[in-house]
């Protein structure tokens, strides 16, 4: 089978780039094989704790196979007791159509912020165009459930995403709520400035009136309803981002742990032992 094939490809990759080129066949072969048995051996593989890389690998391939089996690998892993693996996951889900069951583990990722709550959020954001509705009565009840000031504005955040009158409608709200936490209702304020209706406008008109820093939130939101200049074709600056230190020969990342430490500065570590370390990406 084409998908085991390449899975042992992958984990007897010698480098970094070699295992990753190997994982895009890894893909292709489990799309191309479908079906219960690739799934099977993909989650196998993502709950491996032996080869790290390899599991990466797998959880990605997982979310290309348009399968209810691997949705619900995925909803397992999504909850995996390891946080590089709950990140890919979350990762992964945002390309696959909306899944109702992930959004409550998805919203919980973001709650609690960090690395894996931007990647949840991100996620979210690409289900949102789709399912706004949906999405936008799950970040409402998480609200109403949630007393951190700092996971209610990640949530209040999240909802300026969304596109649609239901999220609209709490953003006006939590914006003109005066017993709302400074961060919640700074989010809101700033979300209002995307809400091109006579009530956003309105309200962040009101607004500016405060005494503080939400005034001038306020205003700056009430630039963004100014229709936007012509674009010039003044130079872009983008920024390459690694969430890893990679050595100079590519066989190897930084270590996240004391013993992936030991392992990364073995002369004899194997190349399964070198890539171990890749966690940290």
């Amino acid at each position: 089978m084409a998908t085991q094939t390449v899975l042992d490809a992958v984990r007897g990759a010698p480098t970094l780039l070699e295992a990753v080129r190997a994982a895009d066949e890894l893909t292709i072969a489990a799309v191309s094989d479908g079906g219960g048995r690739a799934v099977r051996l993909l989650t196998r593989a993502a709950l491996d704790p032996s080869d790290q890389l390899t599991a990466i690998a797998a959880v990605h391939s997982l979310a290309q196979v348009f399968d209810e089996e691997a949705d619900l690998a995925l909803l397992r892993l999504l909850a995996d007791e390891r946080a590089f693996i709950r990140e890919h996951a979350a990762w992964a889900f945002g390309g696959r159509l909306p899944r109702p069951s992930a959004i409550g583990p998805l919203l919980r990722m973001v709650g609690a912020g960090g690395f894996v709550g931007m990647l949840a959020q991100r996620t979210l954001l690409l289900w949102g165009s789709s399912t706004p509705e949906p999405l936008s009565l799950a970040l409402e009840g998480a609200l109403i459930g949630e007393r951190d000031p700092a996971a209610r504005s990640r949530f209040v955040e999240t909802l300026g995403l969304v596109p649609g009158p239901i999220a609209e409608r709490t953003l006006l709200e939590l914006a003109a709520d005066e017993a709302e936490g400074f961060d919640a209702r700074a989010a809101a304020i700033d979300a209002l400035g995307e809400r091109r209706s006579d009530d956003a406008e309105l309200l962040l008109s009101r607004l500016t009136a405060l005494e503080g820093p939400l005034s001038s939130i306020a205003r700056v939101a009430l630039l963004d309803h100014a229709p936007a200049p012509l674009a010039d074709a003044s130079p872009t600056v983008a920024q390459l981002f690694l969430h890893a230190d990679i050595d100079g020969t590519l066989t190897r990342v930084a270590p996240a742990t004391t013993e992936a430490s030991r392992r990364c500065s073995s002369a004899s570590a194997t190349p399964s032992e070198e890539r171990t370390a890749s966690s940290a990406c």
